[in-house]
Order: structure tokens, then C-alpha cells, then sequence
């Protein structure tokens, strides 16, 4: 991801939402939830 910073422009890794699991109890690593929402 590039975030733009007082006129320069860092790189910062996102890792993916699934290496998140049981970092956060109970969230959905599903990808599909999010294609679910945008067509709503």
C-alpha cells in the first residue's frame, strides 16, 4: 500500500485479513462477505 506523507510517499505491507485470525476473536476471514456487501 502507498500512503502519501508531507510530500513523499511511503510503502507499507498490508498483510492479508486471514493472517488475522485470532488476533481478532469471531471476525470472518471469508472473502466472500465482502463481494456479499458490495452488491447489496
Amino acid at each position: 500500500m502507498f500512503i502519501p506523507h508531507n510530500g513523499t510517499l511511503r510503502v507499507v505491507i498490508v498483510p492479508p485479513i486471514e493472517d488475522a485470525e485470532g488476533i481478532f476473536g469471531g471476525i470472518d476471514t471469508d472473502p466472500q462477505r465482502e463481494k456479499e456487501d458490495r452488491e447489496l
